[in-house]
């Protein structure tokens, strides 16, 4: 048995040393530091070099042959150093393989001019460094790969700098002293680390001039998978896209040292990881979107996010210990989605002087929440779904600069101070323009009984107004305040109920004017009024934290000037007098405008002067001739008529960029359309017999051609349809100046006018095409049938 087992250990011994004896094929001549190969008598599909010791190469070159070997592979080998240039003879080689071999150093530039190469493989291999630029200058390599068991003691900057590749991939890799600019400047398709551990460290730029630093580099996809990375920059990475999975980090921070390159990351998203800490300037100042999924966060430092410009910032079913305070600041962002999330803490004033356009939090839980998170910030939508928020600072809604709407739904809503999670009533700050409040438990105010009793009252003036309140409870309410009296508010011919930052009012006398002093003074920011029989509207205060105004059954509003910070102004059964407003008139910026079921009976030469308004819709209401000085300086983005009528179009359309009108009377021709960003008109009717009396457009002689005006008027004329009267002089020219003769065939040069008009006796198909700015040409079909001319436009 003994002497067995001294057969198999030198058996063994002896397969050990002939392993480690030196090859080198007959076709090649290796010295210390070069390595030549020719292969003029037969082609090879497999060249060997194995087991040469320690090893400094300088230069390896095949050459002579017709067909380069499938694959070199240098194996079992020390190798001291690859040389620059060591490998430029080599091309059109489908595998370049280091196996189970050690190299001390892949100096700069050793793979320079390789190319045509299938894969470069290390595979078991230990590599010392990798210089900067190591594997620069390669075109058209297909894969190179650091896979198995490859440890590396440190990469330099920029390795694979000016190289086309189409994947470089490290797998099951210890990477120690990364560079974290270590795969700047080349092209790729992907880039992936799988199974690593990478340490990362900062930068030593060094300032290189070339061509290649106005040339475009980028890598469409990286991914880091299933790996463990100390400190990690994305910015500094290269990617437009990067996905981040199964990764533990011990913190995001920057790492460059001096100047960096600019980030060229567009996405970023992490699944299944853990990131200790976010520090600050860890994303660039730029991208589309970063989303965190079922991801553990320790902590999100100061600037972490600051500065950021982004699409869409989103946490799905992840944990976050700590937001700290500004770790959003000076943070532009369109969307930022937290769906499902378990927050420990947001700190005070985490998002301060960020512009969000919204901020949805959705099913999630946060333990404690902070004092004036918004300080000094605009949010366009603020948005708590099924949220439960164990502390809030009584404060914590305070201090924003702007925000648009507030919604929370069916949340509960904690705090040991006893006060709801509202922005304050107060002068220092405006209230959302729109509320929604549906669902939803509060700790109430003890001694406000007013706000307890908005809050759990449904609102007033139904589905039209922007506040919304209803099926909401205190889970601390009294019942003293379920019935204690709320004294009323009595001024100026009105009776207010004043609850929280809203009054609710109606006429006492026959006239009775807005006091916007007093409902300044009482901060109130939304305002409602209705059966009244006149109505004064004539703000003269110097401030006014009026909001919202509706308006609703009133038989008289005389309008001289609206206040300044109003945003909504909405009037339902209603008739308006819009008088002369003071010179100059105030610049208001409404939001929404509306008429609903309402007439204006008079529209002064600078009603709506110097006005900017979001949306103008006229809902089967009545809008008279609006002189043109009555919009001078007047902008509106989107005006929308529904089954309204309208005496005139051109002031209008002249000062808006989008038009929807359906099912509408116009009572004269449609003018200035060409003004117009895009349109859609649909079953809209034109009386064409009606002019202005402004000398703008009408059609009266069309109207007479076709049989329906009487033919012997000469001074005026009166027509029930028109419900109006209209002089002769005013009906003589179509658009355009063209004057109606025998002949039913016209021409308009301008081409912002009808370019032709075509008239048939008893029906009259007209083909207008004009042109605008944006949209391009518009074709207008339109269809008399009398006096009426009904059309279809859509751009």
């Amino acid at each position: 048995m003994k002497m067995l087992h001294a057969v198999l250990i030198f058996l063994a011994q002896t397969v050990a040393q002939a392993k480690g004896v030196a090859s080198c094929p007959e076709q090649c001549i290796c010295y210390e530091q070069s390595i030549a190969c020719s292969c003029e008598e037969k082609n090879l599909d497999e060249l060997i070099i194995s087991s040469l010791g320690h090893t400094f190469i300088s230069s390896l070159t095949i050459h002579s042959c017709d067909k380069s070997p499938k694959q070199f592979v240098i194996e079992e080998t020390t190798i001291r150093k690859l040389a620059p240039m060591a490998l430029s003879g080599l091309s059109h080689v489908e595998h370049i393989w280091f196996r189970e071999a050690d190299v001390d150093v892949i100096a700069t530039e050793a793979f320079n001019y390789v190319a045509h190469v299938a894969y470069i493989y290390f595979y078991r291999s230990r590599i010392g460094r990798i210089e900067r630029r190591a594997f620069s200058g390669m075109t058209r390599v297909s894969h190179v790969f650091f896979k198995e068991k490859v440890s590396i003691g440190a990469i330099e900057g920029e390795a694979f700098a000016t190289s086309s590749v189409d994947d470089v991939e490290f797998e099951k890799v210890e990477a120690r002293n990364v560079d974290d600019n270590f795969i700047d400047k080349i092209n790729a398709d992907d880039f992936r680390i799988r199974k690593s551990t990478f340490l990362f460290v900062a930068r030593n730029d060094i300032a290189v001039l070339g061509d290649e630093e106005i040339k475009p580099f980028n890598i469409s996809r990286c991914e880091i998978s299933n790996s463990n990375i100390n400190a990690f920059s994305p910015k500094s990475f290269p990617c437009l896209a990067l996905g981040v999975i199964s990764t533990n980090f011990s913190r995001l921070e920057p790492l460059e040292n001096g100047s960096s390159n600019p980030a060229k990351l567009k996405s970023l998203w992490f699944v299944n990881c853990t990131i200790d800490v976010i520090k600050d300037d860890v994303f660039g100042r730029k991208l589309d979107r970063i989303e965190f999924n079922r991801t553990k966060i320790g902590q999100i430092q100061f600037g972490a996010f600051g500065d950021l410009e982004a699409d869409k910032i989103a946490l799905h079913e992840s944990r976050v210990q700590q937001i700290c305070s500004k770790s959003f600041s000076k943070s532009t962002l369109r969307f930022l989605l937290l769906d499902d999330i378990i927050v420990d803490e947001i700190e005070s004033t985490s998002i301060s002087n960020a512009k969000i356009g919204t901020l949805f939090i959705k099913s999630s839980t946060i333990l404690s929440l902070g004092a004036q998170i918004f300080e000094n910030s605009t949010i366009g939508t603020l948005k708590l779904d099924k949220t439960r928020i164990r502390e809030h600072h009584r404060e914590a809604m305070n201090s924003y600069s702007k925000m648009e709407t507030l919604w929370i739904s069916e949340s509960e809503l904690r705090s040991q101070s006893s006060t709801p999670l509202l922005p304050s009533a107060s002068r220092s700050q405006p209230l959302p323009l729109n509320l929604v409040l549906t669902n939803n438990t509060f700790d109430c105010a003890i001694p406000d009984c007013g706000t307890n009793v908005y809050l759990t009252k449904n609102s007033l003036g139904g589905r039209e107004t922007a506040w919304q309140v209803a099926d909401n409870r205190c889970r601390n309410f009294r019942e003293a305040c379920r019935t204690a009296p709320v004294s009323p508010f009595v001024e100026h011919g009105l009776e207010c109920r004043l609850t929280w930052a809203l009054a609710d009012c109606r006429c006492l006398e026959p006239k009775a004017t807005l006091p916007f002093k007093e409902f300044h003074t009482l901060n109130i920011s939304v305002l409602t009024i209705g059966d009244c029989d006149q109505l004064e509207v004539a703000d003269t205060a110097s401030e006014s934290s009026l909001m919202a105004l509706y308006v609703f059954r009133t038989g008289r509003i005389d309008i001289q000037e609206l206040p300044e910070s109003l945003q909504t102004a909405k009037f339902f059964h209603s008739r308006l007098l819009l008088h002369d407003r003071p010179e100059p008139p105030s610049r208001v910026e409404l939001t929404n405008l509306t008429l609903l079921h309402s007439s204006v009976s008079k529209i002064g030469k600078n009603a709506f002067a110097r006005m900017k308004i979001g949306e103008f819709f006229i809902h089967n209401s009545i809008v008279p001739i609006v002189p043109i000085s009555a919009t001078r300086g007047t902008k509106i983005d989107r005006l929308t008529v529904l089954r309204g009528k309208l005496g005139s179009t051109k002031a209008l359309f002249d000062v808006s960029r989008h038009l929807v009108m359906h099912e509408s009377l116009v009572f004269t021709t449609i003018d200035s359309l060409a003004s117009i960003e895009s349109a859609q008109m649909q079953n809209n009717t034109v009386l064409c017999c009606c002019g202005d009396g402004s000398g703008l457009s009408s059609n009266l002689k069309i109207a007479r051609r076709l049989g329906s005006c009487p033919s012997n008027l000469e001074d005026g004329w009166h027509d029930v349809r028109c419900e109006t009267e209209f002089r002769l002089e005013d009906c003589d020219k179509l658009p355009g100046g063209v004057e109606l003769e025998d002949d039913y065939e016209y021409d308009y040069e301008d081409s912002e006018e009808p370019s032709e008009i075509r008239l048939v006796r008893r029906g009259v198909k007209l083909a207008m095409t004009s042109y605008n700015k944006d949209a391009g040409p518009i074709t207008v079909s339109l269809l008399f049938v009398g006096a009426i001319m009904s059309f279809n436009l859509r751009v």
